[in-house]
């Protein structure tokens, strides 16, 4: 006999926060994009949504209906993005109080390092974090809060998971043959905004005799000439396939879009150090198996011409990267952990 589906309510974020032009863009990504999973959210999304029936609603009305909501669902996951501002306010947390069913927090922002107050934490059962650090010790916060944190990850936005039910993942990207050319030594594309640090890594690159390809995207900040024309997604699957080593630099946060992506398409993947010190579900990678890192700009110049010297040690990481990427990208699963936890908490 099949399991009984669980009835979650998910506090979804609040995209539309005020009138600015941040906010609009937001808003407008969420609604052209409200039939595929994307984004921070969307590996955490999916998987729920696939393992379990789930009706989402806004803070507001979950304020409003707190009396009802333990007799119409089994949990309650909230987004820490439900509220104005980067994590959900103790005050606006209250309504959990008088729930008698399991309380789930979702926390979907960049920076592993980043988690909410013991105060918040304590009105939680279970707390997913979007690649927490390895060393849980690291957390100030109390050690059984600390026993709450489960890992989750954010999506691969070259490849689609669809909202239908059930939910769907579109094929994986074919990775990059053994046999294809190469076109670039070097290959980043990206924002500066999210981490001035970029601009420093590409100026160092650029006095190197590689043969770069890439920069900074649709931006209007002086970047000394390291400016890009924005990619669409096929140019920018065909520029990581055509290029032996791929940058994967922090953005917000340590772990980034860009290192699954390089990793989906069967990319070598340089990275910045941050890496080392996250998780990810399933499996963590590791340096030298499914990745390089570099500690500063002129090691990250010396593991270049390294990296561009032994092609076999090259090739071999990047395949290892591809199998890693298929091995933890698997919401479906993911989902049924997420349901085999809270079926523990009922």
């Amino acid at each position: 006999m099949p399991d009984k589906p669980l009835r979650v309510i998910y506090i979804c974020r609040k995209w539309f926060k005020d009138w600015t032009i941040k906010s609009l863009k937001c808003a407008y990504n969420a609604w052209r994009n409200k039939e595929i999973f994307v984004g921070q959210d969307g590996f955490f999304e999916a998987a729920l949504f696939s393992a379990c029936n789930v009706d989402h609603r806004p803070l507001s009305w979950a304020m409003r209906n707190k009396s009802k909501i333990s007799s119409l669902y089994d949990a309650v996951v909230v987004n820490s993005k439900c509220a104005k501002g980067f994590m959900v306010s103790e005050e606006k947390a209250d309504w959990l109080d008088s729930l008698t069913i399991p309380k789930v927090l979702f926390l979907g922002g960049a920076q592993a390092w980043k988690v909410p107050s013991d105060t918040l934490l304590n009105k939680f059962d279970l707390v997913y974090k979007r690649e927490m650090l390895r060393d849980l010790n690291s957390y100030p916060v109390s050690e059984s809060n600390r026993r709450k944190f489960r890992t989750t990850m954010l999506s691969c936005p070259i490849v689609q998971i669809k909202k239908s039910s059930p939910v769907q993942i579109s094929e994986i990207p074919e990775a990059r043959k053994k046999t294809d050319p190469y076109e670039y030594d070097v290959f980043f594309s990206g924002s500066v905004l999210t981490n001035p640090c970029r601009q420093i890594f590409l100026e160092r690159l650029r006095n190197e005799p590689f043969q770069f390809f890439g920069g900074f995207q649709g931006t209007r900040k002086k970047t000394d000439g390291l400016k890009l024309k924005v990619l669409d997604k096929q140019n920018y699957m065909n520029a990581i396939r055509r290029s032996r080593i791929n940058l994967a630099l922090e953005g917000w946060g340590e772990f980034t879009h860009r290192h699954l992506e390089i990793w989906c398409l069967g990319g070598f993947c340089l990275s910045a150090p941050s890496i080392k010190n996250v998780t990810l579900p399933f499996a963590n990678p590791q340096e030298g198996l499914h990745y390089a890192a570099f500690d500063n700009p002129d090691d990250m110049v010396d593991k270049v011409k390294y990296y561009l010297s032994y092609d076999d040690e090259r090739e071999k990481i990047a395949a290892s990267g591809r199998a890693l990427f298929e091995q933890i990208y698997d919401p479906i699963r993911h989902g049924e952990e997420i349901k085999k936890e809270l079926q523990q908490l009922i």
